[in-house]
């Protein structure tokens, strides 16, 4: 099987692309910090900002900007202490426990004035696992580790916080499962279907049936993306083809019809074995034909193609790694390969008619 070419950012932050959206985490609780001045207690509040998202499977990802307070006092002499803190953060879980990791830049006031910068992170126990669209109750405990400036130059600054709060994950920004069928307005177009009655599911027996049926609705959904990528490639080789695009490209997007189907299939079998119910599909209505410019097929190939398809291999890819059944991992590894060549190819059309474009 061919590797895929990995992007790091997407190795790291599988889920804030998967299901990317605006979340935020609010927590507190008491630190005790060691400083050169001397020993802090203190209560801390944070409020983070940031990209985030939630999967099927429980897993989330958050990554965003922390606006972090503290106040207290030294325990020695009872003198007034205080910080502010910003920087980045990067929150993983899986089911209920996962890890926090921040860089943070700060400033002491209060009887200790001067500036630290400081590693935070730690383990994170998630109450509610990470679901999309919820609030998860989350304790977190986080050892941090930096130095300063000022008052605070002369020793390693270190210490900990014992904090309670919650973690919010946003409804996932769906990204497509194959190239979009679009209408000539520009919209998305999809098929229909109708779920039969309830019977015994046949995969995600590990799971819960609120899990299995989220699993199984999200299978359901890339069926539908699947099964328009085959009208949508098609129609792409016919404008190819129009156009006297090179015979390999016009092949390659008649091949990639292919595929989509064979991914259809595969998805609609997947969704009715983890609902434990039978997909019965109506197919789309077929938007009316018409002959796209070259700047049209060009537009299409880099947002539908280059980065839709790019994303969507990837997430796929991401999925396949952490799928438990050696069959589904197999499956899915198929598909984030097809989906990666179908974006390679949308690179090489958009190569092909980007010159001709501007020469007309």
């Amino acid at each position: 099987m061919t590797p895929m070419p990995r992007s790091g950012l997407l190795i790291g932050l599988p889920l804030a692309l998967a299901g990317s959206g605006c979340g935020l985490s609010l927590r507190a609780g008491p630190e005790l910090r060691s400083q050169a001045t001397g020993t802090v207690l203190e209560g801390r509040g944070t409020v983070v900002g940031a990209l985030a998202g939630a999967g099927a499977d429980e897993q989330g990802v958050q990554l965003g900007i922390p606006l972090s307070a503290s106040g207290g006092s030294r325990l020695g002499d009872g003198k007034a202490e205080g910080t502010f803190e910003s920087g980045i953060e990067l929150t993983q879980v899986s089911g209920h426990f996962g890890y926090r990791a921040d860089a943070r830049g700060g400033a002491e006031f209060g009887h200790t004035s001067g500036g630290y910068f400081a590693l935070r992170g730690g383990p994170v126990w998630m109450i509610d696992p990470a679901r999309e669209d919820n609030a998860s109750r989350v304790i977190t405990f986080e050892g941090l580790l930096g130095g300063g400036t000022g008052d605070l130059r002369g020793a390693a600054l270190y210490g900990a916080c014992l904090s309670f709060g919650w973690d919010t994950y946003p409804p996932p920004l769906r990204i497509p499962s194959g190239r979009p069928l679009r209408a000539e307005d520009g919209s998305t177009v999809r098929g229909k279907v109708r779920l039969g009655p309830q019977r015994a599911a046949t995969m995600g027996m590990r799971c819960s049936q609120d899990q299995r049926e989220r699993i199984g609705l999200r299978y359901l959904d890339d069926a539908l993306d699947e099964h328009a990528s085959v009208a949508a490639f098609e129609r792409l080789s016919r404008e190819l083809a129009a156009h006297e695009a090179p015979a390999p490209l016009v092949a390659r997007a008649r091949s990639a019809a292919l595929d989509e189907a064979r991914h259809a299939r595969t998805c609609f079998a997947l969704a009715a074995a983890y609902l434990g119910r039978s997909v019965a599909f109506a197919a789309p209505p077929s938007p009316p034909p018409r002959r796209q410019s070259l700047d049209e097929i060009g537009y299409e190939c880099l947002v539908d193609g280059c980065l839709g398809e790019g994303v969507a291999a990837e997430v796929v890819w991401e999925r396949a790694q952490r799928a438990s059944e050696p069959a589904l991992k197999r499956t899915l590894l198929g598909i984030a390969v097809d989906e990666w060549r179908h974006a390679r190819l949308a690179r090489d059309v958009l190569a092909w008619c980007l010159p001709l474009a501007f020469c007309h």
